[in-house]
């Protein structure tokens, strides 16, 4: 556990960015744009302080969600037998 934190946290960006730590919607209420309201709201706030933003994923079924908010992968890890977990990163806009 603590070298998937390792390589996640080397993996940050070294100028000043907002970390997006968590954004989940209830399975039950996934498909209604709760997840794209909740990170519009997100990146609105990010905008404001022309920073840019950085992501881990653990789950490859929401990268392309991340891309179509603007975010690209910029590396991937996985420690040992956890999930491989992708960095995305968005430039300051």
């Amino acid at each position: 556990m603590f070298a998937g934190l390792e390589l996640m946290s080397q993996a940050h960006p070294s100028e000043p960015h907002w970390y997006l730590a968590w954004l989940g919607v209830d399975r039950g209420n996934q498909g209604y744009g709760l997840g794209t309201d909740l990170l519009t709201r997100r990146l609105a706030e990010v905008d404001a302080t022309r920073q840019p933003a950085f992501l881990e994923t653990p789950n490859p079924r929401t990268i392309p969600f991340y891309e179509h908010h603007g975010f690209t992968e910029v590396g991937r890890t996985q420690a040992g037998d956890g999930p491989p977990i992708t960095f995305m990163y968005t430039p300051a806009r």
